[in-house]
């Protein structure tokens, strides 16, 4: 699932961890857990929409490698068949476990 999430301030703002500017930016649902999407939610800054489309492989990819824990990949990975995509998480989780 993705979910669009645009800052009615021309500037736009910072909210969970993220910089949401006025255009529409598109973000897998799972990028954001339990305590940011409430969050995100109470800001009357955002308007936010949900979609059920999937966010393309080479973008899935990005933030795959963005990812800083293994819970984190782990909400990336829900529903994931992509190949591209399924490697990336292998090879992140590895450079995560290694980190440990």
């Amino acid at each position: 699932m993705v979910v669009r999430i645009r800052c009615t301030r021309r500037e736009g703002i910072w909210r969970a961890g993220v910089f949401h500017p006025a255009e529409w930016v598109e973000h897998p649902a799972a990028a954001f857990n339990e305590e940011q999407q409430q969050l995100l939610q109470g800001e009357r800054l955002l308007e936010i929409e949900a979609a059920d489309e999937t966010l393309p492989a080479k973008e899935m990819v990005l933030l795959v490698g963005q990812a800083e824990s293994l819970e984190e990949l782990d909400a990336l990975l829900k529903g994931e068949q992509r190949k591209s995509v399924l490697a990336a998480v292998d090879k992140r989780r590895a450079a995560l476990g290694a980190a440990a």
